[in-house]
This record gives structure tokens, C-alpha cells and sequence, in this order.
């Protein structure tokens, strides 16, 4: 399975304390980079993605990871919800 883009990671950095550590801030180039890279991919990835592009719907929704075919492979609602959470966060900084 390629898991090079894997949505965990979106999750997993909101589960750190971000604002707290020094490596890793949510405005780090690495943590922006990554969302940017996401989202250039799974805006690619899903249909449904390009609909809603097509139709001026803002947002993307992010799935598990490329290969995945779990339910059809389609986006997943918590990782979405995550990368809206981590922008939240992100804001705040």
C-alpha cells in the first residue's frame, strides 16, 4: 500500500500540542507544506472534490490514504473534520 499520503497524520497533529512545541508550531513551513501537499492530492483523488470545485463549494474533503478501498475508498468525515480543526487551530496561532 502507498501511504505516503496518509490522513492519520492530519489527526495526529492536532492529537500533539502544536502550540507548545517548538519543533513542530502549527505555523512550521513543515505543517503547511504537509496540509498543501494533502490537499493538492486528495483535491485530485475524489470526484466528489472536483464537483464541488466545479460548483464553487469551498473545502475539500481528505480520505484515509490513496490506496485505501475500505467503504469504497471514499473520503471519511473524522479526517475532514481534523484538517478543519487543525486550520481552526492554525488561525488561532
Amino acid at each position: 500500500e502507498d501511504r505516503r499520503i496518509d490522513g492519520a497524520v492530519i489527526v495526529a497533529l492536532n492529537v500533539r500540542n502544536l502550540e507548545e512545541d517548538p519543533l513542530l508550531p502549527p505555523l512550521s513551513p513543515v505543517v503547511l507544506r504537509t496540509v498543501a501537499a494533502y490537499n493538492t492530492f486528495f483535491c485530485q483523488h475524489f470526484p466528489i472534490n472536483h464537483k464541488d470545485a466545479a460548483a464553487g463549494v469551498p473545502g475539500i474533503l481528505y480520505g484515509r490514504y490513496a490506496a485505501d478501498t475500505y467503504a469504497g475508498g471514499n473520503p471519511w468525515v473524522l479526517i475532514t473534520a481534523s484538517l478543519a480543526e487543525l486550520a481552526y487551530r492554525t488561525a488561532e496561532a
